[in-house]
């Protein structure tokens, strides 16, 4: 049995050769009924089988050089020979194409420093792509793509005209996981040692919100979700939610992502919002590696309000979720626990007012109550001491009334004996007083009429000034006015004694007098 080395895009033609399948080695051989026809499999050949052909070729004298071709066999069939199978190895996809089903890559290695080490093209053939990348979807979620580092079972080819490549036949998707959890694993050991990667999640988060920074695709459909109940408690003015946009797949997720929060801080220094929320809703994956970013993971970090994460996976977190203060596995979920958080505030400041409300109503009561109480013993109490000091007062007024109605009387009987002692002593006086003034008015009547006229003249005029001075000057002079009730004034005595009362004006101001009273003390 010789076995051959036949290319997987080249197993169709040696089938129609004749060419036979080994299930237990792997690989293609001639069966003995075309062993004298082997010529026809000479490309697929070991070099061992041909190499007299190749020997007689060296040996001739007249050749001095290899052809091209020659040489090109030799290589191709030295590759086959020294990798019999196919086998696996590592790579990372620089670049990608589907041309009519196939897949054309081109693979290569790079050092730390990333500089390039290896790289060559690779085949998934129309047969095999469709199986290899059901398969790798269905594991990761994803599509390959650029930039995604695999282990693959390839098997080498050498083309003549084509030069080297790879046929790849398997691609495992849990390589490609693994690598992008060492990848996550690393940064979360970079920000354990910076000491701050619990940081955001030992930040108090209120139970209440009133301000809310979203950073969100523009066209996501998680963030429509997101805003459906976002609006509803903006419209009812229950929480006001400010947006900021990003790309989270791409080149420029990275610098989106950070201007976005950087926009966010600067906001949030001037009018603090409550919190931060990360959406984006649905992604396979491998969609998730392009999140697992230190720089922003590391700004999440040190963040200085509580963020809250919806990235949009129920089991695979990326290392933004792990530094968040919370992380939920949809944006629906995010805006739901901010809703609850609403409501549950509220239904608790309802209670609490209610609470409020019954309490005050029973102080309100018992202080009704107390006031009552202590009205009626106010009342009971001031109508006791009323009683008793009423009953200390009525002997009290009884001895006043008697020791006053006492003092009048023997005031009337001293008046009495005054005006009676008074009246003896002046009556001798009168009488020779009479007599002196009827002396007194004859010669006043003979002089008076002599000095009248003179006299009648001196007092128009006196008069005449006192009319011109006023009642102020009167006052001022000595003299008083005198006014009944009615604010009129009384000219002689008998209107004065027909008054009850007077009002007698100084110049520094009025007496009330009551008449009545001074003619009994008369």
């Amino acid at each position: 049995m010789i076995f051959l080395q036949v290319p997987f895009p080249e197993k169709d033609q040696a089938k129609s050769l004749g060419a036979r399948w080994d299930a237990v080695s792997k690989l293609w051989y001639i069966p003995e009924h075309l062993l004298d026809q082997k010529e026809q499999f000479s490309k697929w050949l070991p070099l061992a089988v041909d190499e007299s052909s190749v020997l007689e070729e060296e040996n001739t004298e007249e050749i001095k050089a290899q052809s091209l071709s020659l040489v090109m066999r030799q290589v191709q069939r030295s590759l086959r020979q020294y990798f019999s199978k196919a086998l696996w190895l590592t790579a990372e996809i620089a670049n990608l194409n589907n041309n009519r089903g196939h897949l054309y890559l081109e693979l290569t290695e790079s050092d730390q420093q990333g500089r390039v080490l290896a790289s060559c093209r690779a085949t998934i053939w129309k047969s095999q792509a469709e199986m290899i990348l059901k398969r790798f979807s269905d594991a990761t979620g994803s599509q390959l793509e650029k930039g995604l580092k695999v282990l693959c079972l390839a098997e080498v080819n050498f083309h003549e005209i084509y030069g080297f490549s790879l046929n790849i036949q398997e691609i495992d998707p849990n390589y490609t996981l693994g690598e992008l959890q060492q990848q996550q694993q690393k940064i979360r050991l970079a920000l354990k040692t910076a000491g701050i990667f619990e940081n955001n999640r030992t930040q108090l988060l209120k139970e209440d919100f009133q301000r809310i920074a979203v950073i969100a695709p523009p066209d996501a459909a998680g963030l429509g979700d997101f805003r459906a109940d976002a609006n509803l408690l903006q419209k009812h003015q229950l929480c006001e939610f400010t947006y900021f946009y990003s790309s989270f797949q791409g080149q420029s997720t990275e610098q989106d992502l950070l201007t976005s929060i950087e926009a966010v801080h600067a906001i949030h220094a001037k009018h603090p919002f409550d919190a931060l929320v990360i959406i984006r809703g649905g992604g396979s994956k491998l969609d998730l590696n392009q999140l697992n970013i230190e720089s922003v993971a590391r700004q999440i970090c040190l963040a200085k309000l509580p963020v809250l994460t919806g990235i949009g996976h129920e089991r695979d977190l990326t290392i933004l979720d792990e530094v968040a203060n919370r992380h939920f596995d949809t944006p629906s979920k995010v805006i739901g626990f901010i809703r609850q958080s609403i409501f549950q505030q509220a239904q608790q400041a309802k209670y609490n007012w209610q609470q409020i409300s019954t309490q005050s109503q029973l102080r309100l009561k018992h202080a009704s109550q107390n006031m009552e109480r202590l009205q009626q013993q106010i009342s009971q109490s001031s109508q006791l001491q009323l009683a008793q000091w009423k009953s200390r007062l009525e002997p009290m007024i009884t001895r006043v009334q008697h020791e006053t109605n006492t003092a009048v009387r023997l005031k009337n009987q001293a008046l009495a004996q005054y005006y009676t002692s008074i009246a003896a002593q002046t009556k001798p006086k009168l009488e020779w007083k009479s007599e002196q003034l009827d002396e007194l008015m004859s010669r006043i009547h003979q002089q008076g009429l002599w000095q009248l006229k003179h006299k009648k003249e001196t007092i128009r005029q006196w008069i005449g000034f006192v009319l011109s001075a006023g009642p102020q000057s009167q006052l001022e002079r000595g003299f008083a006015l005198v006014y009944d009730q009615k604010q009129q004034p009384v000219i002689n005595k008998q209107q004065a004694l027909n008054e009850q009362s007077l009002t007698i004006e100084f110049v520094d101001g009025k007496i009330q007098v009551d008449v009545q009273a001074q003619q009994e003390l008369i």
